[in-house]
């Protein structure tokens, strides 16, 4: 549900003209939320028919949310590919220009998603000392 959101979120968040922090939390946040939900309606409808997707319960619903944060984060990432939000100084490079060749755009919005996931993975670890694949994970 993610991949479905993010565009919509992005361009929702643009046409209401807010800056680029604003547009990466808020994707962030739509798009955490889009995959959690997912993940735990896929739970519900898989685990019956396939005996490797656990059921829902209250150990894989705390993984669950720190997975979640963490697709959230390389969602968001992709906001920093729009050059019609106004990229950072700092992460210019990711900035998919009108100019650039569809492989080179498709270059930017991996490495923007890995830079994302990866941030919010390290700031997950960071702060609980453990990653969301722990099974001790707490969010």
């Amino acid at each position: 549900f993610s991949g479905l959101s993010w565009q919509v979120a992005m361009n929702v968040f643009k046409a209401v003209g807010v800056g680029l922090l604003q547009s990466f939390m808020s994707v962030g946040i739509v798009c955490t939320m889009a995959f959690f939900l997912g993940m735990r309606m896929m739970r519900q409808n898989l685990s019956p028919v396939m005996t490797a997707v656990d059921k829902n319960s209250f150990v894989n619903l705390r993984s669950d949310i720190g997975l979640a944060i963490a697709i959230g984060g390389a969602t968001a990432g992709l906001v920093f590919t729009d050059a019609f939000v106004g990229t950072s100084p700092l992460l210019s490079f990711l900035e998919a220009k009108a100019a650039v060749s569809s492989l080179v755009a498709v270059a930017c919005g991996g490495l923007a998603s890995s830079l994302g996931f990866l941030a919010t993975t390290a700031v997950q670890a960071l702060n609980k000392k453990r990653c969301w694949l722990d099974s001790n994970f707490k969010p």
